[in-house]
């Protein structure tokens, strides 16, 4: 009974840590601007994970993938606009980026994910428009990995670790 009470304790720890999360990105981005920030959340889910060390991982893959991603749709954009053949195209270069860089993230997906996102959400829309609408999608995903981060990084702090501790060392 006592490990079910530690994984409950543990799981509605980490259910917090992501609805805090939720509830501070959805406030901020909507005052920053960002009608309906879902990547942020998708991100916060994504990149979350119970031990501060994966988090991080996580976080690093998410924003370094994010990051070659926006650079290839931006410039998709930006130098032939977004329509289904310059999708297409950015996301076999996305592909063999991701796949050819040294030492690139294992979730290197991620990378051509992001430039769907980005530049699929702006296909039929003006050039400066989806520019716009790629950008606004990199800073939900770049708020939710740092949200998602310092959530992680606060409650690895728990002052109730200590009493686990000081308690198992007393049965011990």
């Amino acid at each position: 009974m006592p490990s079910f009470i530690m994984s409950l304790s543990a799981s509605l720890l980490f259910a917090l840590k992501i609805a805090l999360a939720t509830l501070l990105a959805w406030p901020l981005l909507t005052w920053l601007g960002v009608e309906q920030p879902v990547w942020a959340v998708v991100t916060i889910a994504a990149v979350s994970d119970p031990k501060l060390t994966a988090t991080a991982d996580l976080v690093r893959d998410r924003v370094s993938n994010t990051l070659i991603g926006c650079v290839v749709a931006l410039l998709t954009v930006w130098t032939v606009g977004a329509h289904l053949g310059s999708l297409a195209a950015a996301l076999a270069v996305s592909v063999v980026l991701a796949r050819t860089i040294d030492h690139y993230p294992g979730s290197w997906r991620l990378t051509p994910i992001t430039v769907a996102i980005l530049l699929g959400s702006g296909i039929g829309l003006p050039a400066s428009a989806a520019l716009n609408l790629a950008g606004l999608r990199a800073a939900e995903i770049i708020v939710g990995s740092l949200l998602a981060l310092g959530l992680a990084w606060a409650f690895s702090w728990r002052p109730h670790r200590r009493w686990r501790n000081w308690r198992l060392a007393r049965q011990g």
